[in-house]
Formats: structure tokens, C-alpha cells, sequence
């Protein structure tokens, strides 16, 4: 290799096989495995954000809007547009107070805990004395309550012992001895 008499940081990696680096300005193509893997990664959360969250979210503006007893058939539903929202408001009296309580609580909610969690976030950024027993103390009761939820569920679901198989096994038993 030949040496020269630019220090170690200005020289230039060692090319490698036929690796090339794209020319300022020009975008390289994607494969058809960069396709693949962005539809995957983009595609499938989305999904999965529609369904869970905006197709629930639509119904249930959609079933606010009609006269529905949520039993018989969803053919049986009659449209009334905004009468329920006019009948709420005019003839339920504890709508009033629930909203002013609902706007408290998202005021509170809004200012204290995240006002708070973002003067812990920059004194524990800081590198004060006790930081790390801190970062510690904040983060273990979150990985914590993940394994015992965990555990919990294992314990309703043990084959010998667990909660389900002992409920099964006494309706099972429950319905042989009336016969």
C-alpha cells in the first residue's frame, strides 16, 4: 500500500470489489427487494392502522348518525342524522357537566404530566449525580410490568392448573353430574 502524507482521516476507504458510489444528485433505483421491503414495512402497519383505528372510528360516527338497537340486523337501520346529538344536548341535563369534566381532566392531562415528564426527560439527560439510579428506578417498573403481565397470562393458560382449563374442566363436570 502505498503510503502518503495525508493523515489517516483524509484518505479515502480502500475500494472493494465493484461497489460504486451514486454521482452527487442522481438517486439510485430501488430493487426489487427495497420494493418489497417497503411495502411490508409501510404497507402492512398501515393496514393494520386503517382496520384497528379509522374503520371502527367511521362506524361509530356512522352508528351516532342512525337508530340502530345494535341487535337486529344493521338492515334495519334508520338514518337520523343529527337528531340524536340535538336530543343529547337539549334533553340529557348531565351532558354539560360531562363535557366541562372531560375538558378538565384533558386540560389536566395536557399540562401537568407533560410538563412534568419533560423537566424529568432534561434532568435525567443531564448528567447529574444519580442520574443513571434514576433512569434505572423510571425504566425497570415499565419492563417489569411486561413480564408479569406475561407471566400472568402463562398462569391462566398452564394446561394442568391454569384458569381456563379449570373453568372448562368444571362446566365439563358440571354438566355430567346433572345427566
Amino acid at each position: 500500500m502505498a503510503t502518503t502524507t495525508e493523515p489517516a482521516s483524509r484518505q479515502a476507504p480502500p475500494r472493494r470489489g465493484r461497489l460504486r458510489r451514486p454521482r452527487r444528485g442522481r438517486l439510485r433505483r430501488l430493487t426489487r427487494g427495497d420494493k418489497f421491503v417497503l411495502t411490508v414495512f409501510i404497507g402492512v402497519p398501515t393496514l393494520l392502522h386503517i382496520c384497528l383505528i379509522w374503520v371502527p372510528t367511521v362506524g361509530s360516527v356512522v352508528l351516532s348518525a342512525s337508530d340502530w338497537d345494535g341487535i337486529s340486523p344493521l338492515s334495519a337501520l334508520e338514518w337520523v342524522g343529527l337528531q340524536n346529538y340535538q336530543e343529547i344536548v337539549t334533553i340529557y341535563p348531565d351532558f354539560w357537566p360531562a363535557v366541562l369534566n372531560n375538558v378538565l381532566w384533558l386540560g389536566f392531562f395536557l399540562l401537568v404530566p407533560t410538563t412534568f415528564a419533560l423537566l424529568l426527560a432534561y434532568l435525567l439527560d443531564k448528567n447529574l449525580h444519580g442520574t443513571r439510579f434514576y433512569q434505572s428506578s423510571i425504566f425497570i417498573p415499565v419492563v417489569l410490568s411486561a413480564a408479569l403481565v406475561g407471566f400472568i397470562w402463562e398462569l391462566v393458560y398452564e394446561d394442568r392448573n391454569g384458569l381456563v382449563n379449570n373453568l372448562i374442566r368444571a362446566t365439563v363436570n358440571d354438566d355430567f353430574s346433572r345427566q
